[in-house]
């Protein structure tokens, strides 16, 4: 056990010492969010949430994501069965004018709520020292549990179903689940890129969206075609549904088609090409030939009045061809005589010609 004296040194020491630990300690009831003690008031107003449940002393408040103040104090609000909060605003951005307007925000997933308020316009009356903003300014917050309350108890049975469906399914594809969230910044990237182009086309959009409703007026107003084609529609699906075997073999010989198709192409393709010089040598005979053809429809019922009287011609011709030709088969012998008496004579009527 020391029984000396503490030197002024030592003494020195431990209040070094301690006012660090004070400063510490003061440096993380700041960070914290603490009230300073003997601190000045700031500006100060009142605000009624109708649900402020998770809303904490020193709660942030922000005007567009940028911290302007605290929460200081938290009182039940009889009249309207709300939470009355004072909040005190950074001397930078007071005061806040009468039609500001404020609501309830998460920042994390555990509910951690801030205050989101808007300074509201220049030319409207400021809200004086301790006053209170109206509560036609305060926005309602919706919560998931107010939205789902809003079903009826089906509705809400089975939407339960359908979140244990879906984390059934997704249990045992974390990795895929993953995979896709770490594909969404490209696919909001190329989706903006889409945008951006839509935005570019944003009169020709503006007219397809027009257009569209034009065409949902025209289906309105013959609502029983309409429903004959869904009718119709439907029996064309169920006619597939019934030759899906059909329609599965169609779809298994398809590339073959396409390469027979492809061949073929290929084949037409060289067949163009050597007839081409054919087509160019032909288009002045085409050009030549449209007089002609219109004298041949000046000669048409000329022709065809020929060939209507052709017919009796014809019924006895089946007669006298056949007798015609007995006729010269019956001439040869003839013919075959007068060939050496032709012979004779020839010299002699060429001696009468000269003399």
């Amino acid at each position: 056990m020391q029984k000396q004296a503490p030197t002024l040194g030592r003494l020195l020491t431990m209040v070094l010492f301690a006012l660090s630990c004070f400063g510490l300690l003061l440096f993380l009831w700041l960070s914290f969010g603490g009230a300073v003690p003997l601190k000045p008031k700031g500006y100060r107003l009142q605000i009624a949430f109708p649900q402020a449940v998770q809303l904490g002393l020193q709660a942030d408040v922000r005007t567009a994501g940028i911290p302007v103040g605290k929460v200081v104090k938290k009182d039940l609000y009889k009249p309207g069965n709300r939470t009355l909060a004072t909040i005190e605003v950074d001397p930078r951005f007071a005061p806040i004018h009468k039609d500001a307007q404020a609501i309830l925000r998460q920042k994390t997933l555990l509910g951690e709520t801030f205050v989101e308020l808007t300074p509201g316009t220049r030319s409207s009356p400021t809200i004086r020292e301790n006053g209170m903003l109206s509560n036609v300014q305060v926005k309602d917050n919706q919560y998931l549990d107010q939205v789902l309350q809003a079903f009826d108890p089906t509705t809400r049975a089975a939407f339960q179903g359908w979140q244990q469906d879906l984390a059934g399914g997704a249990n045992g594809h974390g990795q895929d689940v993953s995979d896709a969230f770490g594909n969404l910044p490209p696919f909001v990237a190329d989706g903006k890129r889409l945008l951006d182009v839509l935005n570019a086309q944003s009169g020709s959009l503006s007219l397809l969206i027009r257009n569209t409703g034009v065409v949902f007026g025209a289906l309105n107003q013959n609502r029983a075609q309409l429903h004959n084609l869904i009718v119709n529609s439907g029996n064309v699906f169920d006619a597939t549904s019934s030759q899906q075997n059909a329609l599965a073999e169609t779809f298994r010989i398809f590339p073959t088609f396409l390469d027979e198709s492809r061949f073929t192409y290929a084949k037409l393709e060289s067949f163009s090409r050597n007839t081409r010089p054919l087509i160019r040598a032909l288009r002045p005979v085409l050009h030549d030939l449209v007089p002609t053809l219109r004298d041949v429809r000046a000669l048409a019922p000329d022709l065809k009045k020929f060939f209507h009287n052709l017919d009796p011609l014809i019924t006895a011709s089946k007669k006298g061809l056949p007798a015609l030709r007995d006729l010269l088969r019956g001439t040869t012998p003839l013919l075959a005589a007068l060939d050496p008496f032709l012979a004779q004579l020839n010299p002699i009527l060429r001696w009468l010609e000269f003399n």
